[in-house]
């Protein structure tokens, strides 16, 4: 049980964590260019993903804009796992992307921001079963966690935090997310 609890928390830190950061550093990107609105997230937006879980196994990854509030948007997370199934809801901030309340499995959680080094960035293609996107390739350390992670990001054309494919790499575990579909429900 224990092991399960741990595998599913680092699976929760691959899919909460660096969306929230990479909206954080897309947001203060774009506005240091003049572009607004980045967190412009409607309820009904939806992103579904492919997770692979290397030697334990497949699952999927359902994302969805369900709830707007005064301070943000709720974007609830669905991961089907072969260790069992988890529910991730996090109301992010619409003004800097950052995480205000979260809450797994009904219950609430402390969420502390990771310290990340950003050890590149440029412009990529990706290739996902949603299809080619033009999109920002970016290989991130986090610091707090020991994980080399990497992901490409299209906010533009991809809803909710742009996330095409997103690979994260801790000791012996990596976790890949690769969009399936998205769109507007």
């Amino acid at each position: 049980m224990k092991k399960r609890i741990i595998i599913l928390g680092f699976v929760l830190v691959s899919i909460v964590s660096l969306p929230s950061y990479a909206s954080n550093m897309l947001l203060n990107l774009f506005l240091s260019q003049g572009v607004f609105d980045v967190i412009n997230w409607k309820v009904g937006d939806y992103a579904n993903y492919n997770l692979n879980l290397g030697f334990l196994g497949k699952g999927t990854v359902e994302k969805a804009a369900t709830k707007e509030e005064d301070a943000g948007i709720w974007l609830t997370t669905d991961a089907k796992t072969p260790m069992g199934n988890q529910k991730i809801e996090a109301l992010v901030s619409k003004a800097n992307g950052k995480i205000l309340k979260l809450i797994v499995d009904g219950q609430e959680q402390k969420y502390e921001e990771h310290e990340f080094e950003i050890i590149s960035k440029d412009a990529s293609e990706v290739t996902v079963p949603a299809g080619t996107f033009k999109a920002i390739h970016i290989k991130i350390k986090d610091k707090t966690d020991d994980a080399d992670i990497e992901a490409w990001i299209n906010p533009r054309d991809i809803v909710l935090e742009g996330m095409a494919k997103n690979i994260v790499k801790k000791s012996f575990l990596t976790v890949t997310l690769e969009l399936t579909s998205f769109g507007h429900k």
